[in-house]
This record gives structure tokens, C-alpha cells and sequence, in this order.
């Protein structure tokens, strides 16, 4: 049943970039018509589910108790927030109101090029939720979905590389537990899906070459990591070889030519269209196309990748002391200097931040999974002394040295890394069926899900113990104060509605928080349109001749000397 639900996934993954394209080539990307298509979908889905009805002990169903107790939670926080990370707010919730607006998921003017250029399939995903719903509260349960199915295809992925039942459960259990992946499953970005689909391309792929047949469902989990996250170019390939390895060379032959067939198919429009914005199928090398803010280094080699693995892996590493994690990055600090190499080298470090003392933090972008690091350090060391794992061991490994060779250090990285935590929960299950005695195993169980109370119970963007005495529009503001001031927003809204305007032109290019006041305006005039008349010079072609003129214009930010201050005009 578990991997019957995987291949109606990945099906259903296909159905939606398929629909999107189809219908965005047509400019009939409205409700109705996605509704249409959904429905044709719907027997092509269910051809690749059939699941047959497992076996569940009465131990299991006492097993089952605490991942439904997550899974329901984590869904009502999803459902009773908004979507209110500072990432979801600046380019992955706006780029979806542009899309429903125009019918279409064509490039548009705009003056933030990362709603353009990013890989777009978790959006694609929020784009039908609103479509068909008329709102943005399905926007979270891309990730939730994503959570939930990398819990399922963690245990699948044990279960194909050998772990027994009893493994495979431990190894689940890990998987839920990560911090990151719990403050993650409630909110509007990507790397919980990106960690299923990466998942899945495991599974698939083993299979594929295992048995020789259905290559295409490898070949679109691979497509649709590549269309999730940038990130999947680094995992991807080492944890693929890991996973294969030994391999018959005529099926990785028959494998490679499928997953390349399904990349044009699935991504081939997007690659286009970013080709078509920067030059390449990539999008730019930096977020506003102007070199300023590069994701990867400007240099590599040894010293470059130690410095970023040190700095990196202490974002998990962080301590509820102060004073701990002072010492901790006094310690860096030093060996940085023993070494002779700088922990703030602008070469290698994000434009703008510094190398501070780490943090406690229930903040997705940046919690750490400390515990989780330490059972990966002992449950991959175990794998490649005496295991078969050692090859997805040697692989896993691979992929971090590509993440910190590569890419530069930057201070809310920790959620970057959580497809490697979650493809590392099988490490931990196959280390904890072997721990003796067994009493060992269910005390870091029990750890395990003690660990996993305060980031379930205490997100700070969406504190489920609070979360009936705050409203969805406080909420909105709880990761962008004082940046983007609350009380300025609800202000300009109240003009713009009062005025009765339904055409709204929006300036983001002084801080590119435009959905709170798209949201807002919504919610008390669902009919109002937008456009954004502040543009990148890269976007200007996009902007059609004969635009609407607004009748009101939303300038954020537009005075330096009042941070966070929301401006309205309106035109004769």
C-alpha cells in the first residue's frame, strides 16, 4: 500500500505540471478549467494507486498512534494560518497571484526576479489550491503533503535497501521528529517537497533497475525534484548513485534516457521560460540578476569547503545556553584562525551576513536538528563500517561535500539541508533495529519524540498553543515586523478599499513584501487586480503595451527614513 500511494503521487505530480503548462498555453488557467482537468486526471492517478490493504499488528497500530497525533496537528496549524514566511510573502505567494491573474504561468513584469526565475512545481501546487478554492488556505499543505509523504517514503526507501519492518519503522519515527521538518510542514516553502520527490526518485529508481519496468516513475520524481528546488542538482545525483550502486549498466542506460525525457517533458517550459528571462534554463546566478547575491562561491577548494562545513554544521549544533553557544563559536572562531582562513570571507559567505554565535530557534529557517546530527554521526558511521548501506552511506556523504563545496555559507541555511535528514532517517532506523539491548532503541525513540514537543507546540511563526487567540492577519505580520509594519499595512488597505479602487498598481522594489497587502486587499475585495509597475529591467518586455492604469498605487517602503511604512497614491 505505501509505495502504491508513492506511484499515485508521483502521478499526481505529472497531472499537475502537465495541466498547469497545457492550460497556461492556452491562457485558461482559471477554475473551471482546472477543475476540468483534474477530472480527466483522476482515473490516470488511480490507475497507479490499487492499493491492496496491509497488514498491521496490534503493536503497529499502537505505532501508528503518535505519527497520526503529528500528522493531525501539524495539518490544523497548516489549515488556521496563513502562509507568513518572509520567503512565501516576497516571491512564492505573489508569483501565484500574477499567475491566476493572468491565466497563465508565463513571465510577468516584475521587480524581484526570484518570483520568475525559481523552480516553480510547490507553487504550482498553491496556484491550484487558490484556484479552486478562491483563497490562499490550502497554501500550506504543498508542505504538509510534502512532510507527510517524506515520513511515508522514508520507511518505503528502508524497506527496498533491505531494513526490516521493525527498521522501517524507526526510521519513520526519525523522519517526523526533525525539528526543521516539523516547523517546515505548516508553512508555504518547498523543502519538504523537494525531500519527498527527492524521496521518491530513490525508490523508483532502485526498483526500476531492480525489476526493469516502469523507468517513467523515476524519471518524473526526478523531474519534479528539479522543478521543486535548485538544491536537487547537488542531492540528487551522489544519493542516486549511492542508492544504485552496483548497478547493471544497461538499465541505468535505459534509466538515464527516461529521466532525460521526462526533465523536457515535465520541465521544459520552465527551462524556456527562464532561458527566455536571463540566458539560461537556470535563471539568473544571483536573486535580482545583478551578481550581488550569489548563491554559490566565488572560489573553491579545501579551505573553502572545511570553513563552510564547520559553520554549516553548527547551525545544527545550537544550544538553548548562550553562553554554550558562545563558547561553541569561540571554538570556530579560533579554528578558523589556526587554519588561517576567515569565517566571513565575502567569497564564501552570503552578501550582507556574518558568522554570529548559533541560536536556539523554533524559526523554520534556521531551527537545528541537534539530536538528529548526532544519531547521523553514529548511524553512517555504523553503515560504512559493516553494512550494505555503506554505498547510499558513501553517496549521502557526497551530497553535503557538493552542498558546502559549492555553495556559499549563509546564516538561515539549516532548512537547506532538510532532504539529507530526511534521506538520513534510514541510517538512524537500520542503527536502532541493531542497538542492544533493545531497551536503548525505544529510550531514543522516546527521546525522539519528547525532542520533537516544542517545535510541534511552539513554532514561532505558528504557535500551535496560541493559535485560536491570534488572528490570521496578525499572524501574517509574525515574520516580517518591524520590516513591514502591521499597523501601515491595514492603513493603506483601508484607503485603497474606501476609495473603492479595484485596480491596484504595486512598487515592491524597495522591499519585495508585496502579498500581506495582496491578501489583505482580498479578503475584503476578492475581485481586486494587481500589477506591479515597479520593474527589472530584465522584466520590462513582459509588460503588455495597453496595461491597465491603476487607480491606486501601493509603494512599500518608499521612505528610507520610515522603515516598514506603507505608502498610497492615487493617480489623477
Amino acid at each position: 500500500m505505501r509505495i502504491a500511494i508513492l506511484r499515485a503521487a508521483v502521478a499526481a505530480g505529472a497531472a499537475l505540471v502537465l495541466i498547469t503548462e497545457c492550460l497556461g498555453f492556452l491562457r485558461l488557467l482559471v477554475p473551471h478549467a482546472v477543475a476540468i482537468g483534474w477530472l480527466l486526471a483522476l482515473a490516470f492517478i488511480v490507475l497507479f494507486a490499487r492499493p491492496g490493504m496491509p497488514r498491521v499488528s496490534a503493536v503497529e497500530c499502537l505505532f501508528l498512534a503518535p505519527f497520526a497525533a503529528i500528522f493531525a496537528l501539524l495539518g490544523w496549524v497548516a489549515w488556521m494560518a496563513p502562509p507568513n514566511t518572509y520567503d512565501s510573502m516576497a516571491y512564492h505567494m505573489p508569483r501565484v497571484v500574477y499567475w491566476a491573474q493572468q491565466g497563465s504561468v508565463d513571465n510577468f513584469p516584475a521587480s524581484y526576479l526570484m518570483q520568475l526565475q525559481m523552480p516553480p512545481f510547490a507553487e504550482y501546487a498553491i496556484l491550484h489550491g487558490r484556484l479552486l478554492t478562491g483563497s490562499d488556505r490550502l497554501a500550506n499543505f504543498a508542505q504538509w503533503g510534502g512532510y507527510v509523504g517524506s515520513v511515508l517514503a522514508v520507511s518505503v526507501l528502508a524497506r527496498e535497501l533491505g531494513a526490516s519492518r521493525l527498521a522501517q519503522w524507526y526510521a519513520a519515527l526519525a523522519a517526523a521528529t526533525i525539528p526543521n521538518a516539523i516547523l517546515q510542514a505548516s508553512g508555504a516553502k518547498n523543502d519538504c517537497v523537494l525531500s519527498f520527490w527527492m524521496l521518491c526518485a530513490c525508490v523508483f529508481g532502485l526498483v526500476a533497475v531492480r525489476t526493469g519496468s516502469r523507468y517513467w516513475l523515476a524519471g518524473a520524481s526526478i523531474a519534479l525534484a528539479l522543478l521543486t528546488k535548485g538544491t536537487a542538482y547537488l542531492f540528487l545525483p551522489p544519493l542516486l548513485a549511492g542508492v544504485l550502486w552496483p548497478v547493471d549498466f544497461r538499465r541505468l542506460r535505459t534509466l538515464a534516457g527516461v529521466s532525460i525525457g521526462a526533465v523536457l517533458l515535465l520541465n521544459g517550459c520552465f527551462y524556456w521560460r527562464n532561458f527566455e528571462l536571463s540566458g539560461s534554463p537556470l535563471g539568473f546566478d544571483s536573486a535580482n540578476g545583478d551578481g550581488l547575491h550569489r548563491v554559490r562561491n566565488d572560489r573553491l577548494g579545501a579551505g573553502v569547503t572545511a570553513s563552510n562545513v564547520v559553520r554549516g554544521l553548527a547551525g545544527h549544533i545550537a544550544f538553548r545556553s548562550r553562553e554554550a553557544n558562545e563558547r561553541l563559536h569561540g571554538a570556530i572562531l579560533n579554528w578558523h584562525a589556526t587554519l588561517g582562513l576567515d569565517p566571513n570571507d565575502p567569497a564564501t559567505t552570503w552578501r550582507d551576513a556574518s558568522f554570529t554565535p548559533t541560536v536556539n530557534s523554533n524559526h523554520e529557517s534556521n531551527s537545528p536538528n541537534r539530536v538528529h546530527l548526532a544519531l547521523l554521526a553514529v548511524a553512517v558511521a555504523y553503515s560504512l563500517w559493516r553494512h550494505p548501506l555503506r554505498w547510499f552511506a558513501l553517496g549521502w556523504l557526497c551530497a553535503w561535500f557538493l552542498f558546502f563545496s559549492l555553495l556559499r555559507w549563509q546564516p538561515y541555511m539549516t532548512r537547506l539541508h532538510l532532504p539529507l535528514f530526511f534521506a538520513g532517517a534510514v541510517f538512524i532506523g537500520v542503527w536502532l533495529e541493531r542497538l542492544r539491548p533493545r531497551c536503548l532503541a525505544f529510550a531514543v525513540c522516546l527521546l525522539l519524540l519528547t525532542g520533537a514537543r516544542p517545535y510541534l507546540f511552539d513554532n514561532w511563526l505558528r504557535p500551535a498553543a496560541s493559535l485560536r487567540q491570534l488572528s490570521r492577519q496578525t499572524l501574517q505580520f509574525k515574520d516580517v515586523e518591524p520590516l513591514l509594519r502591521q499597523s501601515s499595512v491595514e492603513a493603506a488597505v483601508r484607503r485603497v478599499r474606501d476609495s473603492g479602487c479595484r485596480r491596484v498598481g504595486i512598487d515592491s522594489s524597495r522591499l519585495e513584501l508585496s502579498y500581506p497587502v495582496i491578501a489583505l486587499l482580498r479578503q475584503s475585495d476578492p475581485s481586486v487586480q494587481f500589477r506591479q509597475i515597479a520593474h527589472n529591467k530584465a522584466t520590462q518586455r513582459y509588460a503588455a503595451p495597453g496595461a491597465w492604469p491603476p487607480c491606486a498605487i501601493v509603494c512599500i517602503q518608499c521612505d528610507a527614513n520610515e522603515p516598514g511604512r506603507v505608502q498610497v497614491s492615487f493617480p489623477e
